[in-house]
């Protein structure tokens, strides 16, 4: 974390508007500077405007708790009925932000607060928006949260109060770790070993439970002499038991090969009457082929012989009325001739 300015008004001596900015080259070049001035011009008032911008409490304060009925004359300005305290930082990931804690004096002479949270923008310094989230007390979790460390961490390691500067070297061991934890951002390292420890119990036991079953393995696999002999005894059973196996199945392949034969003789003698028989049916078909083509000669024969004779008996009828014609021509011509006689004897 790094704080670039401060500003705040009406607090405590500092009764006008302040700023402070860190990020002018006069306070960057050698990165060391220091506070001076008389008792009671505000040198620790600055410190005390940081503290109430990000905490709303300071050092100065009982129990680092702002009461505020109790303690507002010490933080408004005498004379004054507001003030504000105002710090802009950036933090360790690099993110801007300004915080501004406001207080008032009521009519009632109760005072009321406010607390805001900016991001800024690292270029221009200019608001980019606010980031404050839900009501007052959850806004001063999300200001821790951003700035890494609580208010107890922050006067140990970051502003030390007057006359407590040996507060951090007489923490303990566990609060020391705590606070250069949260400073370094340890957590993360914290979270690693944590995980990296659990993975080593899970590990761990699987190691010890494997070490457990090779124990009990050991353990079974102790023969006695007893159990050696009789163990050796049914190998050697095994033994003759594989072998006749093996002899049954070389048997069994040899006996396949014989099957195989046999049905390959088998499939050659059923081919060779399967020829046989087609050429019994050749033989068959072609006797028929014979018979058919007798009767087929049969039947031309008769057939022509039916030709000739229906031509013959044309040819005989044609010769019968050729005759019958002739025959009623000579009759025509007997009595022709009969009744030329007849003429010739009446002459």
């Amino acid at each position: 974390m790094r704080i670039n300015k401060i500003s705040g008004k009406n607090i405590a001596s500092l009764s006008k508007e302040f700023s402070i900015d860190l990020t002018l080259d006069k306070y960057k070049q050698d990165n060391i500077f220091a506070i001076v001035g008389n008792t009671g011009t505000g040198k620790s008032t600055i410190l005390d405007t940081i503290c109430l911008a990000l905490y709303q409490t300071s050092a100065r304060y009982s129990d680092y708790k702002l009461v505020l009925n109790d303690q507002i004359e010490n933080i408004i300005s005498r004379g004054q009925k507001e003030a504000y305290a105002k710090v802009e930082f950036t933090n360790d990931l690099g993110d801007t932000y300004a915080v501004t804690f406001n207080i008032a004096k009521t009519k009632n002479k109760n005072i009321s607060k406010g607390l805001i949270i900016e991001e800024i923008d690292k270029t221009t310094g200019l608001v980019v928006r606010e980031v404050s989230e839900g009501t007052y007390s959850k806004v001063q979790e999300q200001i821790i949260n951003l700035i890494g460390i609580n208010f107890e961490q922050f006067i140990k390691v970051v502003i030390l109060p007057q006359n407590k500067f040996s507060r951090f070297l007489q923490s303990n061991d566990k609060e020391r770790a705590e606070i250069l934890g949260s400073i370094s951002n340890g957590d993360i390292y914290k979270k690693i070993s944590e995980k990296i420890y659990k993975e080593f119990i899970v590990k761990n036991d699987k190691i010890e439970e494997v070490n457990e079953k090779l124990k009990e393995l050991e353990q079974k696999n102790v023969l006695t002499t007893e159990d050696e002999e009789t163990f050796n005894q049914k190998l050697d059973a095994n033994a003759k038991v594989l072998k006749e196996v093996q002899k049954s199945k070389n048997d069994i392949i040899h006996l396949d090969k014989n099957i195989e034969s046999c049905q390959e003789q088998s499939k050659t003698q059923l081919d060779i009457e399967e020829q046989i028989k087609n050429l019994a049916r050749e033989k068959q078909e072609s006797s028929k082929d014979f018979l058919v083509n007798d009767i087929y000669e049969d039947i031309k024969c008769n057939i022509y012989l039916k030709e000739n004779i229906a031509d013959l008996s044309s040819k005989h009828e044609e010769l019968v009325r050729k005759i019958e014609n002739n025959q009623e021509q000579l009759t025509d011509i007997v009595s022709k001739l009969g009744d030329t006689d007849k003429k010739l004897k009446m002459l």
